[in-house]
């Protein structure tokens, strides 16, 4: 009997695998989109992100067989990224190519407007093509649950924003009269209470069941960088919004690069007064449609001067 560690190979022993060319591109939903080439002899792939283009990077995707990566929540700030080839033999990163965003103003901004992305020095007026109508896409495509009325958070994230529609959809077929209140912070607490709470939006709409609906708020709601606002939309007629139940209210939705929506919950009385006509953890299934607002002048120049862009780059 033969006792030891055995080593087996494929037949021909291969090499370790060959050098990727990363390239990538925004998704217009705040995502940052890594493609490379396959690399010869590479049976998987890893992806790093640091903040700086001499490191530490930190692995934040492993075990890939696919040629892509969406990297669905990059920093603000500038990121560079490297992707690692991977077999038995060992490891190979990618090449040093590095794609660099234009990194101050320039007396040409179309080179950066419509570029896909919100630059720190552009906002909703000086590049509606970036910065305004922008959405952020919640729809759950088997939403199963409804009731009139949903709450859910809105947070502004490092950036001021002016929310200007919702979209969502309804059970039935029908019309009512449809009611948006908003309120600042957290809706726990005050599910059951008009205190605090204003109308944003009030008006009466026909819509088909499984048909989305599009709100525009007459007045955009502003929302102030790193702060939230709730939102509760109700029908008055018997009729329902669809949602889907959560996994515990005020967990983190969704976010792309400026918003985040968190979990709420489902309302069957509007402002009734009893816990019993809110249902929890509920999630809105649908999208926020907002503006970007630009930074205030003192903070926009030391962005400007210390950190130059929020473009996502590749290394």
């Amino acid at each position: 009997m033969v006792h030891g560690l055995f080593v087996v190979k494929a037949n021909p022993p291969y090499d370790r695998p060959g050098r990727v060319s990363v390239t990538w591109q925004a998704d217009g939903y705040g995502n940052i989109i890594i493609s490379w080439n396959a690399a010869q002899n590479a049976r998987g792939y890893s992806v790093l992100r640091s903040s700086s283009k001499s490191g530490p990077f930190e692995q934040i995707a492993e075990h890939l067989i696919n040629t892509s990566y969406t990297d669905t929540s990059p920093p603000l700030l500038t990121s560079y990224y490297k992707v690692v080839a991977i077999n038995a033999e060992g490891t190979t990163s990618s090449t040093d190519e590095t794609i660099m965003p234009t990194k101050s103003p320039t007396n040409h901004p179309t080179a950066k407007c419509g570029n896909g992305f919100c630059e720190i020095d552009e906002y909703s007026i000086t590049c509606p093509a970036d910065c305004s109508n922008n959405e952020l896409n919640n729809v759950l495509a088997n939403a199963s649950r409804g009731a009139p009325g949903i709450m859910f958070l809105v947070k502004a994230r490092n950036r001021s924003i002016d929310l200007s529609a919702f979209k969502f959809f309804m059970y039935e077929s029908s019309s009512s009269l449809v009611q948006i209140y908003s309120r600042i912070g957290y809706h726990t607490g005050f599910e059951t209470e008009l205190d605090g709470w204003e109308m944003v939006y009030e008006g009466i709409i026909q819509f088909s069941g499984n048909s989305m609906i599009e709100l525009s708020l007459p007045a955009k709601v502003s929302v102030q960088a790193e702060t939230s606002r709730s939102f509760f939309i109700w029908f008055e007629s018997d009729v329902r919004i669809r949602y889907e139940v959560g996994s515990s209210e005020g967990a983190l939705l969704s976010s792309d690069s400026f918003v985040e929506i968190y979990e709420g919950v489902g309302i069957t009385s509007k402002f009734g007064g009893s816990y019993n006509d809110v249902y929890s953890p509920r999630v809105f299934s649908g999208v926020v449609g907002y503006d970007i607002l630009a930074l205030p002048a003192t903070v926009s120049q030391s962005l400007a001067c210390c950190i130059c862009h929020l473009r996502s780059s590749i290394l």
